[in-house]
């Protein structure tokens, strides 16, 4: 998994790959990893609170900012989607 993580979200990225990893080998050998694996989520679920709560103004630019994040369509092509059938039947043609 190459995905481009900030500094501050480092220590996210390793506990959420090692959580893969334990995930992965239970699958191949078929191991019952589930005592292990709770512990090490309820840390991730706190860990990503300790973190985003305390970032500075330039961190939450950085998150804002982020490839990560989900990116919504441009506003003309939901336009073109929405107005394709006026209420009176006018048809408009297909861009």
């Amino acid at each position: 998994m190459a995905t481009a993580t900030l500094e501050f979200e480092k220590p996210i990225f390793e506990l959420e790959k090692q959580i893969d990893e334990l995930k992965k080998l239970a699958g191949e050998r078929q191991l019952d990893v589930v005592k292990e694996i709770a512990p090490l989520e309820a840390k991730l679920v706190e860990l990503r609170e300790e973190i985003y709560k305390s970032l500075t103004p330039l961190q939450r630019v950085q998150v804002a900012r982020s490839n990560k994040r989900p990116r919504r369509l441009p506003r003309r092509n939901l336009r073109r989607r929405n107005l394709k059938t006026r209420k009176c039947g006018i048809r408009y043609p297909k861009w």
